[in-house]
């Protein structure tokens, strides 16, 4: 067996023969430094129901699907905040996908969602911005009941690398466009483009 080490790490490949044979282990050796490949596209952040802060009324379901109720009458409100990661492209966009579930009993539907607030913070900014969400078109109808759609909204350019953002959304369940039952939110990501 042989080893390379480079500057950082060394990812070893275990190549088994038909009899575990490990005379034919070999080591791979993963190049750092300014040669490395690229990490670049987009990538998604992931953001549990379970952190959700939830107020008027949401709370968590833990049958299934796992999620937070967003009731048929009154502002079921739910927010969260996240940290921008170091490896954002300068200059390009971030987005939030919202997975709201409308159950077999509700049928096609029409529910309104909308943007609570938005503010961004970042250490050595003189202050925080509001108003962070770019835009939001109105949420789709469901065309059916046991149907998940998913919804993007946009933050506004100049939130970066760094940045600390909380925002909020609600279901305006007694606003008149709104017909369906209870809905369900049942996941969240952030998605951005890194360098």
């Amino acid at each position: 067996m042989k080893f390379v080490v480079t500057r950082y790490f060394v990812v070893l490949v275990l190549l088994f023969t038909s009899h575990y044979s490990f005379a034919q282990n070999k080591v791979v050796v993963v190049p750092l430094g300014g040669d490395e490949p690229k990490m670049g596209g987009e990538v998604s952040i992931s953001i549990p129901v379970t952190s959700l802060i939830q107020s008027s009324g949401a709370n968590l379901d833990f049958t299934s699907p796992m999620q937070a109720r967003l009731y048929r009458s009154g502002n079921t409100s739910f927010g969260t905040t996240f940290l921008v990661p170091m490896d954002h492209k300068p200059g390009t966009l971030i987005y939030v996908d919202i997975y709201i579930y409308n159950p077999l009993v509700n049928g096609a539907c029409q529910a309104v969602i909308r943007t609570n607030y938005g503010r961004a913070w970042k250490p050595g900014e003189p202050r925080d911005q509001s108003n962070v969400f770019g835009y939001g078109t109105a949420f789709p109808s469901f065309t059916q009941g046991e149907q998940t759609y998913v919804h993007t909204y946009r933050f506004k350019a100049g939130i970066g690398a760094g940045h600390s953002v909380g925002f909020g959304m609600f279901r305006s369940g007694d606003n008149a466009s709104d017909n369906c039952g209870e809905l369900g939110l049942v996941g969240m990501q952030i998605r951005y483009e890194r360098e």
